[in-house]
């Protein structure tokens, strides 16, 4: 049986993520839409007349099932967890960093987006997805490279030697 760790953490962390962002959403939803890249995909099929809310529950499916995708085709690429996990932080600590500090304080930061929250969901949702891609990406080259990279060579020190003159 193949390990379901990613199949079943990565759609629920993002899920939850997504579900925080929506209620702390920053300025205009932006925090929102930002978090919500993986579901964007399914704007174009739905219709909208009225709040954002109405399109929430779609947002958190398609994403979900995007993630659940993504979390399934790491599995089966055995990705590793510590080094995915320590690049998703990576890129959620730059991305917060870099939007916090585009303001001359903290209080300047709040008030334009309402809560610390309106910036960690968003860059913690697009390191969980960043960390995703780059992790399938070079976990799946590097299986590729193994595949076709032919027969491993052998140990040449228990063979004999052909010119030998034994």
């Amino acid at each position: 049986m193949h390990n379901i760790f990613y199949t079943l953490i990565l759609p629920t962390l993002w899920v939850a993520v997504d579900f925080i962002s929506f209620h702390h959403p920053g300025d205009e939803y932006g925090g929102w839409i930002a978090s919500s890249v993986p579901a964007l995909w399914v704007i174009p099929l739905i219709k909208n007349e009225g709040s954002p809310g109405g399109l929430l529950p779609l947002i958190l499916a398609a994403g979900g099932v995007t993630m659940l995708g993504v979390g399934w085709a790491m599995d089966r690429l055995r990705v590793p967890a510590v080094p995915w996990a320590i690049l998703a932080l990576v890129m959620a600590s730059a991305l917060a960093t870099y939007e916090l500090t585009q303001y001359p304080s903290w209080e300047r930061a709040l008030a334009k987006n309402g809560s610390l929250a309106a910036y960690l969901t968003p860059a913690f949702s697009l390191g969980l997805v960043g960390s995703s891609a780059l992790m399938v990406l070079g976990t799946g080259f590097a299986r590729l490279a193994d595949r076709i990279g032919g027969p491993k060579p052998a140990n040449l020190i228990d063979k004999p030697r052909l010119d030998s003159e034994d």
